[in-house]
């Protein structure tokens, strides 16, 4: 898998959440799947690597409503995708996800 060897080498950087800076705050949309930084807590560093994946539907009012979420290693979840156990979608918001949060040099792969 291409963005596991792309995404797998990128340095260390962990920023420090404050009560502003929250990991849904970091949080990436692709249609219905959403995926996000573990942690949260006040003074200690996000993790990019073990996310919260989550999905949602249009309720009866045509709504986003939340259906269901889990957390996984984003590795894991990839290899999740490829064997056929979770959705393309989620590799797609992993790749959204990679390409915003890598080039700031925070690990997404480990």
């Amino acid at each position: 898998m291409a963005m596991m060897e792309k995404y797998s080498a990128t340095p260390v950087k962990g920023d420090k959440v404050s009560v502003e800076n929250l990991a849904k705050e970091k949080r990436i949309v692709v249609g219905n799947v959403f995926m996000q930084p573990t942690g949260g807590k006040a003074g200690k560093p996000l993790n990019y690597s073990f996310c919260y994946y989550g999905m949602t539907a249009k309720n009866e009012e045509e709504q986003e409503a939340f259906v269901a979420g889990f957390s996984m290693n984003n590795r894991a979840m990839l290899e999740s995708v490829k064997a056929g156990l979770l959705s393309e979608a989620f590799s797609t918001a992993f790749n959204k996800y990679a390409e915003t949060y890598a080039p700031e040099g925070i690990i997404v792969l480990k």
